[in-house]
């Protein structure tokens, strides 16, 4: 499990646990407890990795061995890269449905859904060198994939959305920092 928020420990954690051959579950701090609960009781994650300011809004982690995303236990860890442990069929990740016709259900998704999804994006977007992408998206949602890993995958420049925004904030944003690519439903 991954529980932090929008920041670089959030990116961090979850590059830590695919790098390891895990699986992400992304347990957003903004859930109410008792759906974080049933999250981490479906899922059973063996690790569960978190921002130490989060960790008191966690129910009871079911036995997971927790890694803080503080600097004290980070150093604490190895610092040579782990050898590649996943396979095309090892899981990447898994998200919740939002539940709305009961509880919510585990999505597993596999290491080679998410190269083929690399290889479609590949195909139909440009790449150019300085590409710079607004990830508005909560990791606890596929496009998430897209807006974080895919880019970073890809080398480009990645600005993460803060959880709290003025309303003048993206146009700001855009300005600021060049953004060439966001993701948006539009409305």
């Amino acid at each position: 499990g991954l529980c932090a928020e929008r920041s670089l420990e959030l990116v961090v954690g979850l590059f830590a646990i695919l790098k390891a051959g895990g699986a992400y579950v992304p347990l957003d701090p903004s859930y109410p407890r008792e759906r974080l609960a049933w999250m981490l009781e479906d899922a059973r994650p063996a690790v569960l990795v978190a921002q130490p300011s989060l960790l008191a809004r966690l129910p009871e982690t079911l036995g997971a061995r927790v890694v803080s995303l503080d600097d004290a236990s980070l150093r604490a860890l190895p610092t040579h890269a782990p050898a590649p442990l996943a396979t095309p069929d090892s899981l990447a990740y898994v998200l919740f449905t939002s539940g709305s016709t009961g509880r919510p259900k585990g999505v597993q998704v596999p290491h080679r859904t998410v190269s083929n999804f690399f290889t479609g994006m590949d195909a139909h977007l440009a790449r150019p060198p300085h590409a710079a992408w607004l990830a508005v998206t909560r990791l606890s949602f596929d496009i998430s994939v897209l807006e974080l890993l895919w880019t970073l995958a890809r080398g480009f420049r990645v600005l993460l959305q803060a959880d709290t925004l003025s309303p003048d904030w993206l146009p700001r944003a855009v300005r600021q920092h060049a953004i060439t690519h966001l993701q948006c439903t539009p409305s």
